[in-house]
């Protein structure tokens, strides 16, 4: 009779599993989202699975085929987040960043109140999406300042103490930074300092009017106290333009006869002597009308291009 034996060197071993994709590489901080999991050797059906994002196990992994896995997003934060899997105990190799999972970033869309104390100290209300669903320790600025404290509340609100202003622009945008990234700026992200002494600007009579100018803008606001204070428009690419004409009528109203200009969302400035500018911030802006095509000559030309249009 013969008999077999193996020695360490003879043993059969199965390939690891292998990442080629990840699809969609982008969700919510909510988690919920199911990826696909591209690759090799990703196991068989009868393969004990499972997926990990950032180290965190999958809230359901399920085999597909053997080039294919399904992961249902946990909740996170963050980007860039490497993408793993586990096919009876083998683990796949470390993911490069084309195949990582990035959270979407945080992305304020209220900020309440609006203005507040030159001094700092004012607790305003962030509010958005994507802020996590667990205290990551967010933290919150106004212009370049770091807020005095940031409370997170939930996904969708955060708080913060303002931090003092001493000089510079008095609208400052808004930003929260989570788990390394930040919000991008809009103009529902912003905070006005000013206090119960300078001139603030809450609203607007025209919010949209002609290119050519020549209308009557009318500024609504507080502490409009100096006469001789002028008035301008946010110029489209940077600067202001002065408004042709400022008229003084009361504390509470100045209006302005625009100058020509093009663009859209942008602010109206009001300057007194002695006292810092207002501006108008947040929904509080200004539009130029937009461009009208009203003829098109010739309205048909060949595919290869080269043809002048009026």
């Amino acid at each position: 009779s013969s008999s077999s034996s193996s020695s360490s060197g003879d043993d059969f071993e199965y390939n690891g599993p292998k990442i080629s994709r990840v699809t969609p590489n982008f969700g919510r901080t909510q988690g919920g989202e199911v990826l696909t999991i591209s690759g090799k050797d990703l196991g068989t059906q009868t393969s004990r699975i499972d997926a990990r994002i950032g180290g965190i196990d999958c809230i359901d992994s399920s085999w597909v085929a053997e080039t294919s896995i399904l992961c249902t997003t946990p909740p996170g934060s963050g980007g860039s987040k490497e993408v793993s899997v586990v096919i009876d105990g083998k683990f796949s190799a470390s993911s490069p960043s084309s195949m990582r999972f990035s959270y979407a970033a945080p992305l304020i869309t209220s900020v309440s109140p609006e203005q507040g104390s030159r001094d700092g100290g004012t607790r305003i209300l962030l509010q958005g999406f994507n802020f996590g669903l667990t205290d990551a320790h967010p933290v919150a600025y106004v212009g370049p300042s770091r807020c005095r404290a940031t409370v997170w509340t939930d996904d969708a609100a955060v708080s913060c103490v303002t931090p003092s202003w001493s000089e510079g622009p008095t609208v400052q945008p808004v930003t929260v930074q989570l788990s390394g990234q930040v919000s991008s700026s809009s103009q529902a992200a912003v905070f006005q300092f000013g206090s119960s002494t300078s001139p603030m600007i809450t609203s607007l009579a025209w919010t949209r009017a002609p290119t050519g100018g020549g209308f009557t803008l009318t500024l609504f606001g507080s502490k409009f106290e100096d006469e001789e204070a002028s008035a301008s428009l946010a110029r489209y690419g940077g600067g202001s333009t002065p408004c042709r004409k400022t008229q003084w009528v009361s504390s509470s109203k100045v209006t302005c006869t625009a100058p020509a200009g093009v663009g859209a969302g942008l602010a109206v400035y009001y300057q007194s002597r002695g006292s810092p500018m207002a501006e108008t911030f947040g929904s509080v802006v200004f539009d130029y009308d937009p461009p009208v095509v009203s003829s098109l000559a010739p309205s048909e030309g060949p595919v290869a291009g080269g043809e002048e249009v009026t």
